[in-house]
């Protein structure tokens, strides 16, 4: 089928890959930060419930792209979807990791 594929279409085994790598960025996301929390909770000082909201925070997106994960590319079409997404990923990411103090 792969063989098939790759002669009708030369990009065929790139689109294979695609939906495998772009399903990677969310745990290669969350498993780093997750195990630093005791660290943050005890460098900053913060609360449980602050840290309750941060982990909340990170993680809503996840649970709001899994409901509307089906119906966006039925919706807008595969590839917009997908260049949308990478691209709202790198925004995000992007204002996640600027530097800012925990408490005002």
């Amino acid at each position: 089928m792969i063989a098939a594929l790759e002669s009708r279409h030369p990009r065929g085994q790139a689109l294979m890959v695609l939906p495998g790598s772009l399903s990677t960025l969310g745990p290669l996301s969350n498993d780093p930060v997750v195990p630093i929390f005791p660290s943050v909770h005890c460098e900053f000082a913060v609360s449980d419930l602050e840290m309750e909201r941060v982990l909340t925070a990170y993680l809503l997106p996840f649970a709001i792209m899994l409901l509307l994960h089906g119906a966006l590319p039925d919706a807008l079409g595969p590839r917009r979807t997908v260049i949308v997404g990478i691209a709202a990923y790198a925004i995000a990411t992007r204002i996640a990791v600027r530097p800012r103090r925990v408490r005002a």
